[in-house]
């Protein structure tokens, strides 16, 4: 074997040697760099489902509050012995609204419109 031939062997050599480590060493780059987007959309995701959770929660409280002012309008009409429930309603929600220094937001809302909300808002 002449020199010439051995330079070109060990330059092939070495060229396939460099050029299998370098394909594998952007092959590991690329799978930590995927791996990584995939945790960290999976924390997004996570932190998004609880955030959903906690809200459809609130929501079914704000259904449940509404239910429990039925409860007692009726009583109070019972006790009463007089009056519609949507005036006694509008008068205990008219104490609050006069009597809070940041005039709260009026409620509009009752228990199936809050439960029609929650429909809407997460598309159960």
């Amino acid at each position: 074997m002449n020199s010439d031939t051995m330079i070109v062997a060990l330059f092939t050599f070495f060229g396939a040697f460099v050029g299998s480590a370098l394909a594998s060493v952007i092959g590991l780059i690329t799978s930590y760099l995927d791996r990584k987007a995939r945790r960290e959309e999976m924390k997004k995701n996570d932190f998004t489902n609880k955030q959903k959770n906690k809200a459809r929660s609130l929501c079914d409280q704000i259904a449940t509050y509404y239910l429990l002012e039925q409860l007692y309008l009726e009583e109070i009409k019972n006790l009463r012995g007089k009056g519609e429930i949507t005036g006694i309603m509008n008068e205990f929600r008219n104490k609050i609204y006069t009597s809070n220094e940041n005039q709260s937001a009026r409620i509009n809302l009752n228990d199936s419109s809050a439960a029609e909300l929650k429909e809407v808002l997460f598309e159960m």
